[in-house]
């Protein structure tokens, strides 16, 4: 058993690209999840109407400007060979794959993409295999939307 470090911080609170000084302190971590905030398609289908009157076209393109940089700052908190996990609620391109291919592009040169494990099939029954990760969709599973990305550090 080794030691589990489980923590809950601002990543937005750093330096421009740089991620927050509690996190850096206690870095490097073998994996870090990115639960982005985003468009949340799910709870927009729940409100109804009233949820759509407060949604705006300039939310998705909002949005992904701070996923970009939470996942920065991710990418700057994990160890070679260490593992992060992009995920969102959304079904916007600019939000998943969109996002995950440019952060690639611009900042993830020691950075690849791993496909799930065969364990994980289970839970992704029903998903579109995306060009970098997994959507998952409510209309074939009992959940979602969803959309997943595993980016491994060189």
């Amino acid at each position: 058993c080794g030691r589990v470090t489980v923590t809950n911080v601002d990543a937005m609170a750093g330096a421009a690209g740089a991620p927050p000084v509690p996190l850096q302190r206690l870095g490097p971590f073998d994996r870090v999840l990115v639960d982005a905030p985003c468009t949340s398609d799910r709870h927009l289908v729940h409100q109804g109407t009233s949820g759509l009157s407060h949604w705006a076209a300039g939310a998705v393109k909002a949005n992904a400007e701070r996923q970009l940089e939470l996942l920065r700052s991710a990418a700057a908190l994990v160890k070679p060979g260490g593992l992060v996990v992009y995920c969102t609620c959304a079904l916007a391109e600019q939000e998943n794959d969109g996002l995950v291919a440019k952060f690639l592009k611009k900042f993830g040169q020691g950075f690849t993409l791993e496909a799930f494990a065969e364990g994980a099939a289970p839970l992704l029954e029903g998903a579109d295999v995306t060009a970098c990760g997994a959507l998952i969709l409510p209309d074939r599973t009992p959940y979602g939307p969803m959309y997943i990305a595993r980016l491994r550090r060189n």
